[in-house]
């Protein structure tokens, strides 16, 4: 698999689609709190999006990474 680079962070877990993915109404594997980088692939594979949630100026314990997911879902 390419490397997908963001400065020196390898994003590539990102674009592996080997790694297990979720339907948008299924947010169990969303952690409750914190801020998460999310891809979004439809049925053929093909990438679309990339998006950041919780990153709100507020403490890592009291970010909502589910508030961007519900108002894409």
């Amino acid at each position: 698999m390419n490397n997908y680079l963001l400065g020196k962070r390898d994003l590539s877990d990102l674009f592996d689609l080997q790694k297990p993915s979720y339907k948008f109404s299924d947010r169990k594997p969303i952690p409750k709190t914190g801020s998460i980088i999310y891809t979004v692939w439809n049925e053929k594979n093909e990438f679309i999006y990339v998006g950041i949630s919780g990153i709100q100026k507020k403490p890592v314990e009291q970010r909502n990474p589910h508030s961007r997911i519900k108002a894409h879902s």
